[in-house]
C-alpha cells in the first residue's frame, strides 16, 4: 500500500491507514536502496512469514525477497511484507476470562489443585508459541499494534452506539434483549460471588468480559467491526438461554417464544434479500449492493472491447478483477495491473497484454495519472454504470489503453 516504500510514501487511498500506524510500524515497512546494499538481513528479518497454512504464503515471500535481493534496477523498490501478521487472536481474551473465573469464584479455585487447567494452558501456550517466538524477533509487532488501537488519539463516541447496534442486529433484537439480561445477571454473581446457578453465570460473564471490554474501549475512538465478538457468541447464548428460562415476567416469556422463529425467519428473508436484491425505501444503500450489476456492467465492456477492438481488461481492484473475471470475458482476458503480488502464483502469458485493453477505473478513485507511464496512449471513453435496484450503485471510468508496457505483469503497474 505504498507510493514509495523507500520514503513510506503512501498511496493516497491508503494514507489514513498509514497515518494511524505507530512510528516503529511507518518504519517496519519501510525498505531503503541502501538496505537492500548494505543491511539486507534486517529485511528479510522483518519481513520472514508468521504462521500460514500451506505453501503459497511462503512462495510469495520467496519471489519478494528474490526480487529484492537480485533485482535492484526495479524503479521502485518492492516491500517484502508477505509474512506481517499484525494480528493477534481474539481466542487470547477467552484465556484472560477463564483465568479471572478462576480467581473471582471460590468454588472454582479448587481447579488450581488440579493437573487439567494446567495442562489445558501449556497446550495453549505451545499453540500460540510460534506467534509469540515470530514476534519477539520483530519487536512484538503485532501487540503493538492490536493493543496500540486502545490509544485514542481522538474520541468518537458515536462508534459506541455503531457497534453496539451490530451486535443488536447480528444477535437478533429479540435475543439481544435476553443477552442483555444473562450479561447483567452475570455481573451480578460476579459481585456477589456465590455459588449454584450463579457460579455458572458468574463463568459466562468473566469469558465474555475482557473481549466486551477491550472492544467498547476501542469503539471510543474507531470503528469495529459486528463480527469482531463473534469468539464470544456461545456463551452469550448460553447466558440469553439462562435468563430466558428464569424470566417470570409474561411480556419476556412471549418475547422468549418468538425470539426463534423471528430470528430464523429474518435470517430467511436476510438471504433471500441477498440472492435477489429489490428496491429500498427512499433509495437507502444496503450491502447487498456489492452482488447486484455485475453481469450487466461486464455485458456493457464486453460490447464496448468488440467496437474499440480490445482483447482485455485491466482493473486496479481485485474484486473488481474477480467479479469480471466472473461474468466477463474469463480470467486470461481481466488483469488487475497493479498489486501484481496477488497475482504471482499465477503463469504469465506475455501475449495477454499485446493487445489495446479496456481500462477500468472506479469513478471514485479514479487516478488516471498512475497508469500514464504503463500504457503508450490512454483514450477516455466515458463511464459506464453498475446497476442496482435503485439504479446506479457504482460508475466506472473506461479508457482505450494502448502499448502495454512488457513486464506489467510482472512487476505491475508503479508510479514513479
Amino acid at each position: 500500500f505504498l507510493l514509495d516504500p523507500e520514503t513510506a510514501t503512501p498511496r493516497p487511498e491508503e494514507a489514513d491507514r498509514v497515518a494511524a500506524m505507530s512510528d516503529r510500524e511507518r518504519e517496519a515497512i519501510r525498505v531503503t536502496r541502501q538496505q537492500i546494499e548494505q543491511d539486507f538481513q534486517s529485511i528479510e528479518k522483518r519481513a520472514s512469514p508468521g504462521i500460514y497454512p500451506g505453501a503459497g504464503p511462503r512462495k510469495l515471500y520467496e519471489l519478494e525477497i528474490d526480487a529484492l535481493r537480485n533485482h535492484p534496477e526495479c524503479s521502485v523498490l518492492w516491500a517484502a511484507s508477505s509474512g506481517a501478521n499484525f494480528s493477534v487472536p481474539r481466542d487470547l481474551f477467552l484465556g484472560v476470562g477463564v483465568i479471572l473465573w478462576l480467581l473471582l469464584d471460590r468454588d472454582a479455585r479448587r481447579w488450581f489443585l488440579s493437573p487439567w487447567p494446567w495442562a489445558g494452558g501449556i497446550v495453549a501456550v505451545l499453540t500460540f508459541l510460534p506467534v509469540l517466538l515470530w514476534n519477539a524477533r520483530h519487536e512484538w509487532i503485532s501487540f503493538d499494534k492490536q493493543f496500540g488501537r486502545i490509544a485514542a488519539k481522538e474520541l468518537q463516541p458515536g462508534y459506541v452506539l455503531e457497534f453496539i447496534a451490530a451486535q443488536v442486529g447480528l444477535l437478533n433484537p429479540l435475543v439481544a434483549v435476553f443477552v442483555g439480561i444473562g450479561v447483567w445477571l452475570g455481573l451480578r454473581a460476579i459481585f456477589r460471588r456465590r455459588a449454584g446457578e450463579e457460579g455458572a453465570m458468574m463463568f459466562l460473564a468473566t469469558l465474555c468480559v475482557p473481549l466486551i471490554a477491550y472492544m467498547l474501549l476501542h469503539s471510543l475512538h474507531a470503528r469495529v467491526q459486528g463480527n469482531w465478538l463473534a469468539p464470544l457468541y456461545p456463551a452469550l447464548a448460553a447466558l440469553a438461554v439462562v435468563a430466558a428460562a428464569g424470566c417470570a415476567s409474561r411480556p419476556l416469556r412471549v418475547v422468549a417464544w418468538f425470539a426463534a422463529p423471528v430470528g430464523i425467519a429474518v435470517s430467511v428473508l436476510v438471504l433471500l434479500y441477498f440472492m435477489a436484491p429489490g428496491p429500498t425505501p427512499f433509495g437507502q444503500r444496503t450491502p447487498a449492493e456489492r452482488f447486484v450489476g455485475w453481469s450487466g456492467l461486464a455485458s456493457d465492456l464486453e460490447a464496448m472491447m468488440a467496437e474499440k477492438g480490445a482483447t482485455w481488461l485491466a482493473t486496479d481492484e481485485y474484486a473488481l478483477t474477480g467479479e469480471l473475471a466472473y461474468y466477463g470475458p474469463g480470467p486470461g482476458r481481466v488483469q488487475q495491473v497493479d498489486e501484481r503480488q496477488r497475482y504471482l502464483f499465477d503463469p504469465i502469458d506475455k501475449s495477454a497484454t499485446t493487445g489495446p485493453a479496456l481500462l477500468v477505473l472506479n469513478t471514485e478513485r479514479n487516478r488516471i495519472e498512475r497508469f500514464e507511464r504503463c500504457f503508450e496512449s490512454l483514450e477516455p471513453l466515458g463511464e459506464v454504470a453498475r446497476m442496482g435496484p435503485d439504479g446506479p450503485v457504482a460508475t466506472y471510468d473506461v479508457w482505450l489503453a494502448k502499448g502495454a508496457r512488457g513486464d506489467i505483469l510482472r512487476r505491475g503497474c508503479r508510479s514513479g
